[in-house]
């Protein structure tokens, strides 16, 4: 309670000091990541942690799936470093401060890869001697020249396919301080034969050139498709970033300090998309010598140079993505920068960012770091209680005063395959059945199964229905008995497999002898597959009967609308009445207001259900019948 009371008390602060702040967006992937298959990353591999230069390199570069959480700094001293990532890696920053400084990311003919939280730049390659792969004094145009990664932060190139780049920081240095555009090339690069990428909420800054996609105008692929949505520019000059022979998708970005922005270049059609341009020259254009086309839509462009718009087009964008678009343009400029880069992804109850804590049944944060265990709730409403629904389908043990029925019960069983169907087939394909196998039968409303029962003397009685259901229909079912409907709606809900066999629990009020009991099939799925039929031959509920019969009176049994308790004063001093109904839910919880009370039951539906009245030492458990 201490710790909830203190981050409530942190998030009061939180909102008191700067009550502008956006609640956190979803983070869900979305964009053309999410076709051709989707991305899941090492989502199938095992998760191992990387704190220096060689893990990373050995775990991205093996051809074995993995999630790889990076900690702390890593780096390969002066002359950098490159990591070639293979496929299906997930490589995941922890916390706020998981930095590659002078490592250089590749994903080049590798397909299926996830990189997020991570802050990444080549700033940490400091060799300034000619060295290859490293640093070039007169690089591709005169000018010195990063060698490492080709100059990139992230190059993407070859054959890949599927790549999600989420929350990262990627940048260089000033452009204003560092003034060689060719020193770096760009933050992040898209070439060659590649698609289906989506980046999403990083924070990209301070760069010459931020990103192409199409590394020439010559480098055209139709399937070249990649979303760029909620990144946060700043004092990116060109490249925001250059599309080329691709389809685009480019919205709810916001770009501040750049000079020439989102270049439009052949063969492509990009919808630009409520995003929030500021302090540039231009926002949106083509050149004339490759021009490309564009489809815009509610973008805010402040005070750009005048310079005509790409040609208009449809872009074909075949995924849903309202759930994460922001669709007040305005809100961009604020909510773009509170939630891109590392540490934002969203914290859990106890605050801790990526951390596994959630509030359990008694609205308590546990797990995680909280050093606590979930409590549990038992069906009498008992915190941590022992109370647990019996075969019989009532709420027994604990504190409830009730035994559970399996204690005095003997089971008879009756396999559903020597009952009479009306149609269907007895079928053997699904392992785990009792019996010579169980009865299938045919999909549709109104079919029946039915079984002759004898006892030896008349009273309520329970009963189980053992059952397996892979399908994700209820397949419900009326239950008569000598003609008569007992329950309107028995319940057979899902099992999770065929295979998986599981009971369904009821009583019924059932005549000396033969009772005929038909189930009828309530769904057009007809029944589930029915195993076999158990009925307790034992007492109908074994309960504490504290006090004789003739304390407690119950009055009309069955009844239509209403029931009357009549009790003895010793029995109704300090009682509470619980009613339940045959699979042990909890409908009415009060006290006991006198001795003689009634329960409106109008609203219930018909059936046999349980009324217990208890006081500090007597415990008294009724059935009643509702018509």
């Amino acid at each position: 309670m201490k710790r909830l009371l203190l981050l409530l008390a942190s998030i009061c602060l939180l909102c008191f000091a700067s009550t502008s702040l956006h609640a956190q967006p979803n983070f869900d992937l979305v964009g053309f990541a999410t076709e051709n298959g989707g991305t899941t990353g090492g989502q199938s591999g095992t998760t191992v942690t990387a704190t220096s230069y060689a893990e990373l390199k050995a775990y991205a570069e093996s051809t074995t799936p993995y999630i790889i959480m990076v900690q702390g700094t890593i780096s390969n001293g002066a002359n950098g470093g490159k990591i070639d990532i293979q496929s299906n890696k997930s490589i995941i920053g922890v916390g706020n401060n998981a930095f590659l400084n002078g490592i250089g990311l590749e994903i080049k003919n590798h397909n299926n890869v996830i990189i997020q939280n991570l802050r990444i730049t080549l700033i940490g390659v400091t060799t300034r001697i000619d060295t290859p792969g490293v640093y070039s004094s007169t690089g591709d145009n005169g000018q010195p020249q990063i060698l490492v990664n080709g100059g990139d932060c992230v190059s993407i190139s070859g054959t890949s396919t599927n790549i999600w780049i989420d929350h990262c920081e990627i940048f260089s240095e000033d452009p204003s301080v560092q003034t060689n555009k060719d020193l770096y090339d760009g933050l992040i690069d898209i070439k060659g034969t590649t698609g289906f990428i989506t980046i999403s909420w990083c924070y990209i800054h301070d760069h010459h050139k931020g990103g192409l996609v199409g590394a020439s105008d010559t480098d055209l692929w139709a399937d070249r498709k990649v979303t760029l949505h909620h990144n946060y520019y700043n004092k990116v000059l060109l490249r925001v970033p250059m599309y080329r022979g691709s389809t685009g998708h480019f919205f709810n970005n916001y770009i501040v300090g750049a000079t020439d922005a989102t270049e439009i270049r052949a063969n492509t059609c990009v919808r630009v998309e409520k995003n929030y341009y500021e302090t540039l020259h231009y926002s949106i254009y083509t050149p004339s010598e490759s021009p490309g086309s564009t489809e815009r839509i509610d973008n805010i462009i402040i005070s750009q140079a005048s310079r005509p718009f790409p040609n208009d087009c449809v872009a074909d964008i075949p995924y849903s993505y309202a759930s994460v678009l922001t669709s007040n343009t305005a809100d961009v400029k604020t909510l773009v920068p509170q939630w891109s880069g590392v540490g934002k992804m969203g914290n859990d109850c106890n605050g801790d960012y990526l951390g596994s804590a959630y509030m359990d049944d008694c609205d308590t944060c546990v797990g995680g770091n909280t050093g606590l265990t979930a409590c549990v709730m038992d069906c009498n409403g008992k915190e941590n209680g022992t109370a647990t629904v019996d075969g019989c389908g009532v709420c027994s043990g604990g504190d409830t005063g009730v035994t559970p029925c399996d204690d005095s019960c003997s089971w008879a069983e009756y396999q559903a395959e020597d009952g009479i169907i009306s149609s269907g087939t007895i079928d053997s394909n699904h392992v785990g059945y009792t019996g010579t196998g169980f009865v299938n039968t045919a999909n549709a409303i109104g079919e029946w199964c039915e079984y002759v029962i004898n006892v030896t003397t008349a009273g309520t009685y329970n009963l189980r229905f053992r059952y397996g259901n892979g399908g994700i229909v209820d397949r419900s079912q009326s239950v008569a008995v000598n003609g008569s409907t007992q329950i309107n709606n028995l319940g057979f809900p899902n099992t999770g497999a065929w295979t998986t066999w599981l009971n369904t629990n009821f009583t019924l009020n059932l005549s000396q002898g033969n009772n005929t009991i038909r189930f009828t099939s309530l769904t057009d799925s007809g029944a589930a597959n029915l195993d076999r039929l158990d009925i307790c031959s034992g007492e109908a509920l074994s309960v504490i009967q504290a006090s004789s019969e003739s304390n407690f009176s119950l009055y009309p049994n069955p009844t239509h609308t209403q029931v009357t308790l009549e009790l003895k004063e010793d029995i109704a001093k300090n009682a509470f009445i619980q009613l339940y109904d045959s699979t042990g839910r909890l409908i009415i919880n009060q006290p006991l207001k006198d001795s003689k009370q009634s329960l409106n039951l109008q609203g219930l539906s018909s059936g046999v259900y349980l009324i217990k009245v208890s006081n500090f030492n007597k415990h008294i458990v009724k059935r009643i019948i509702k018509l």
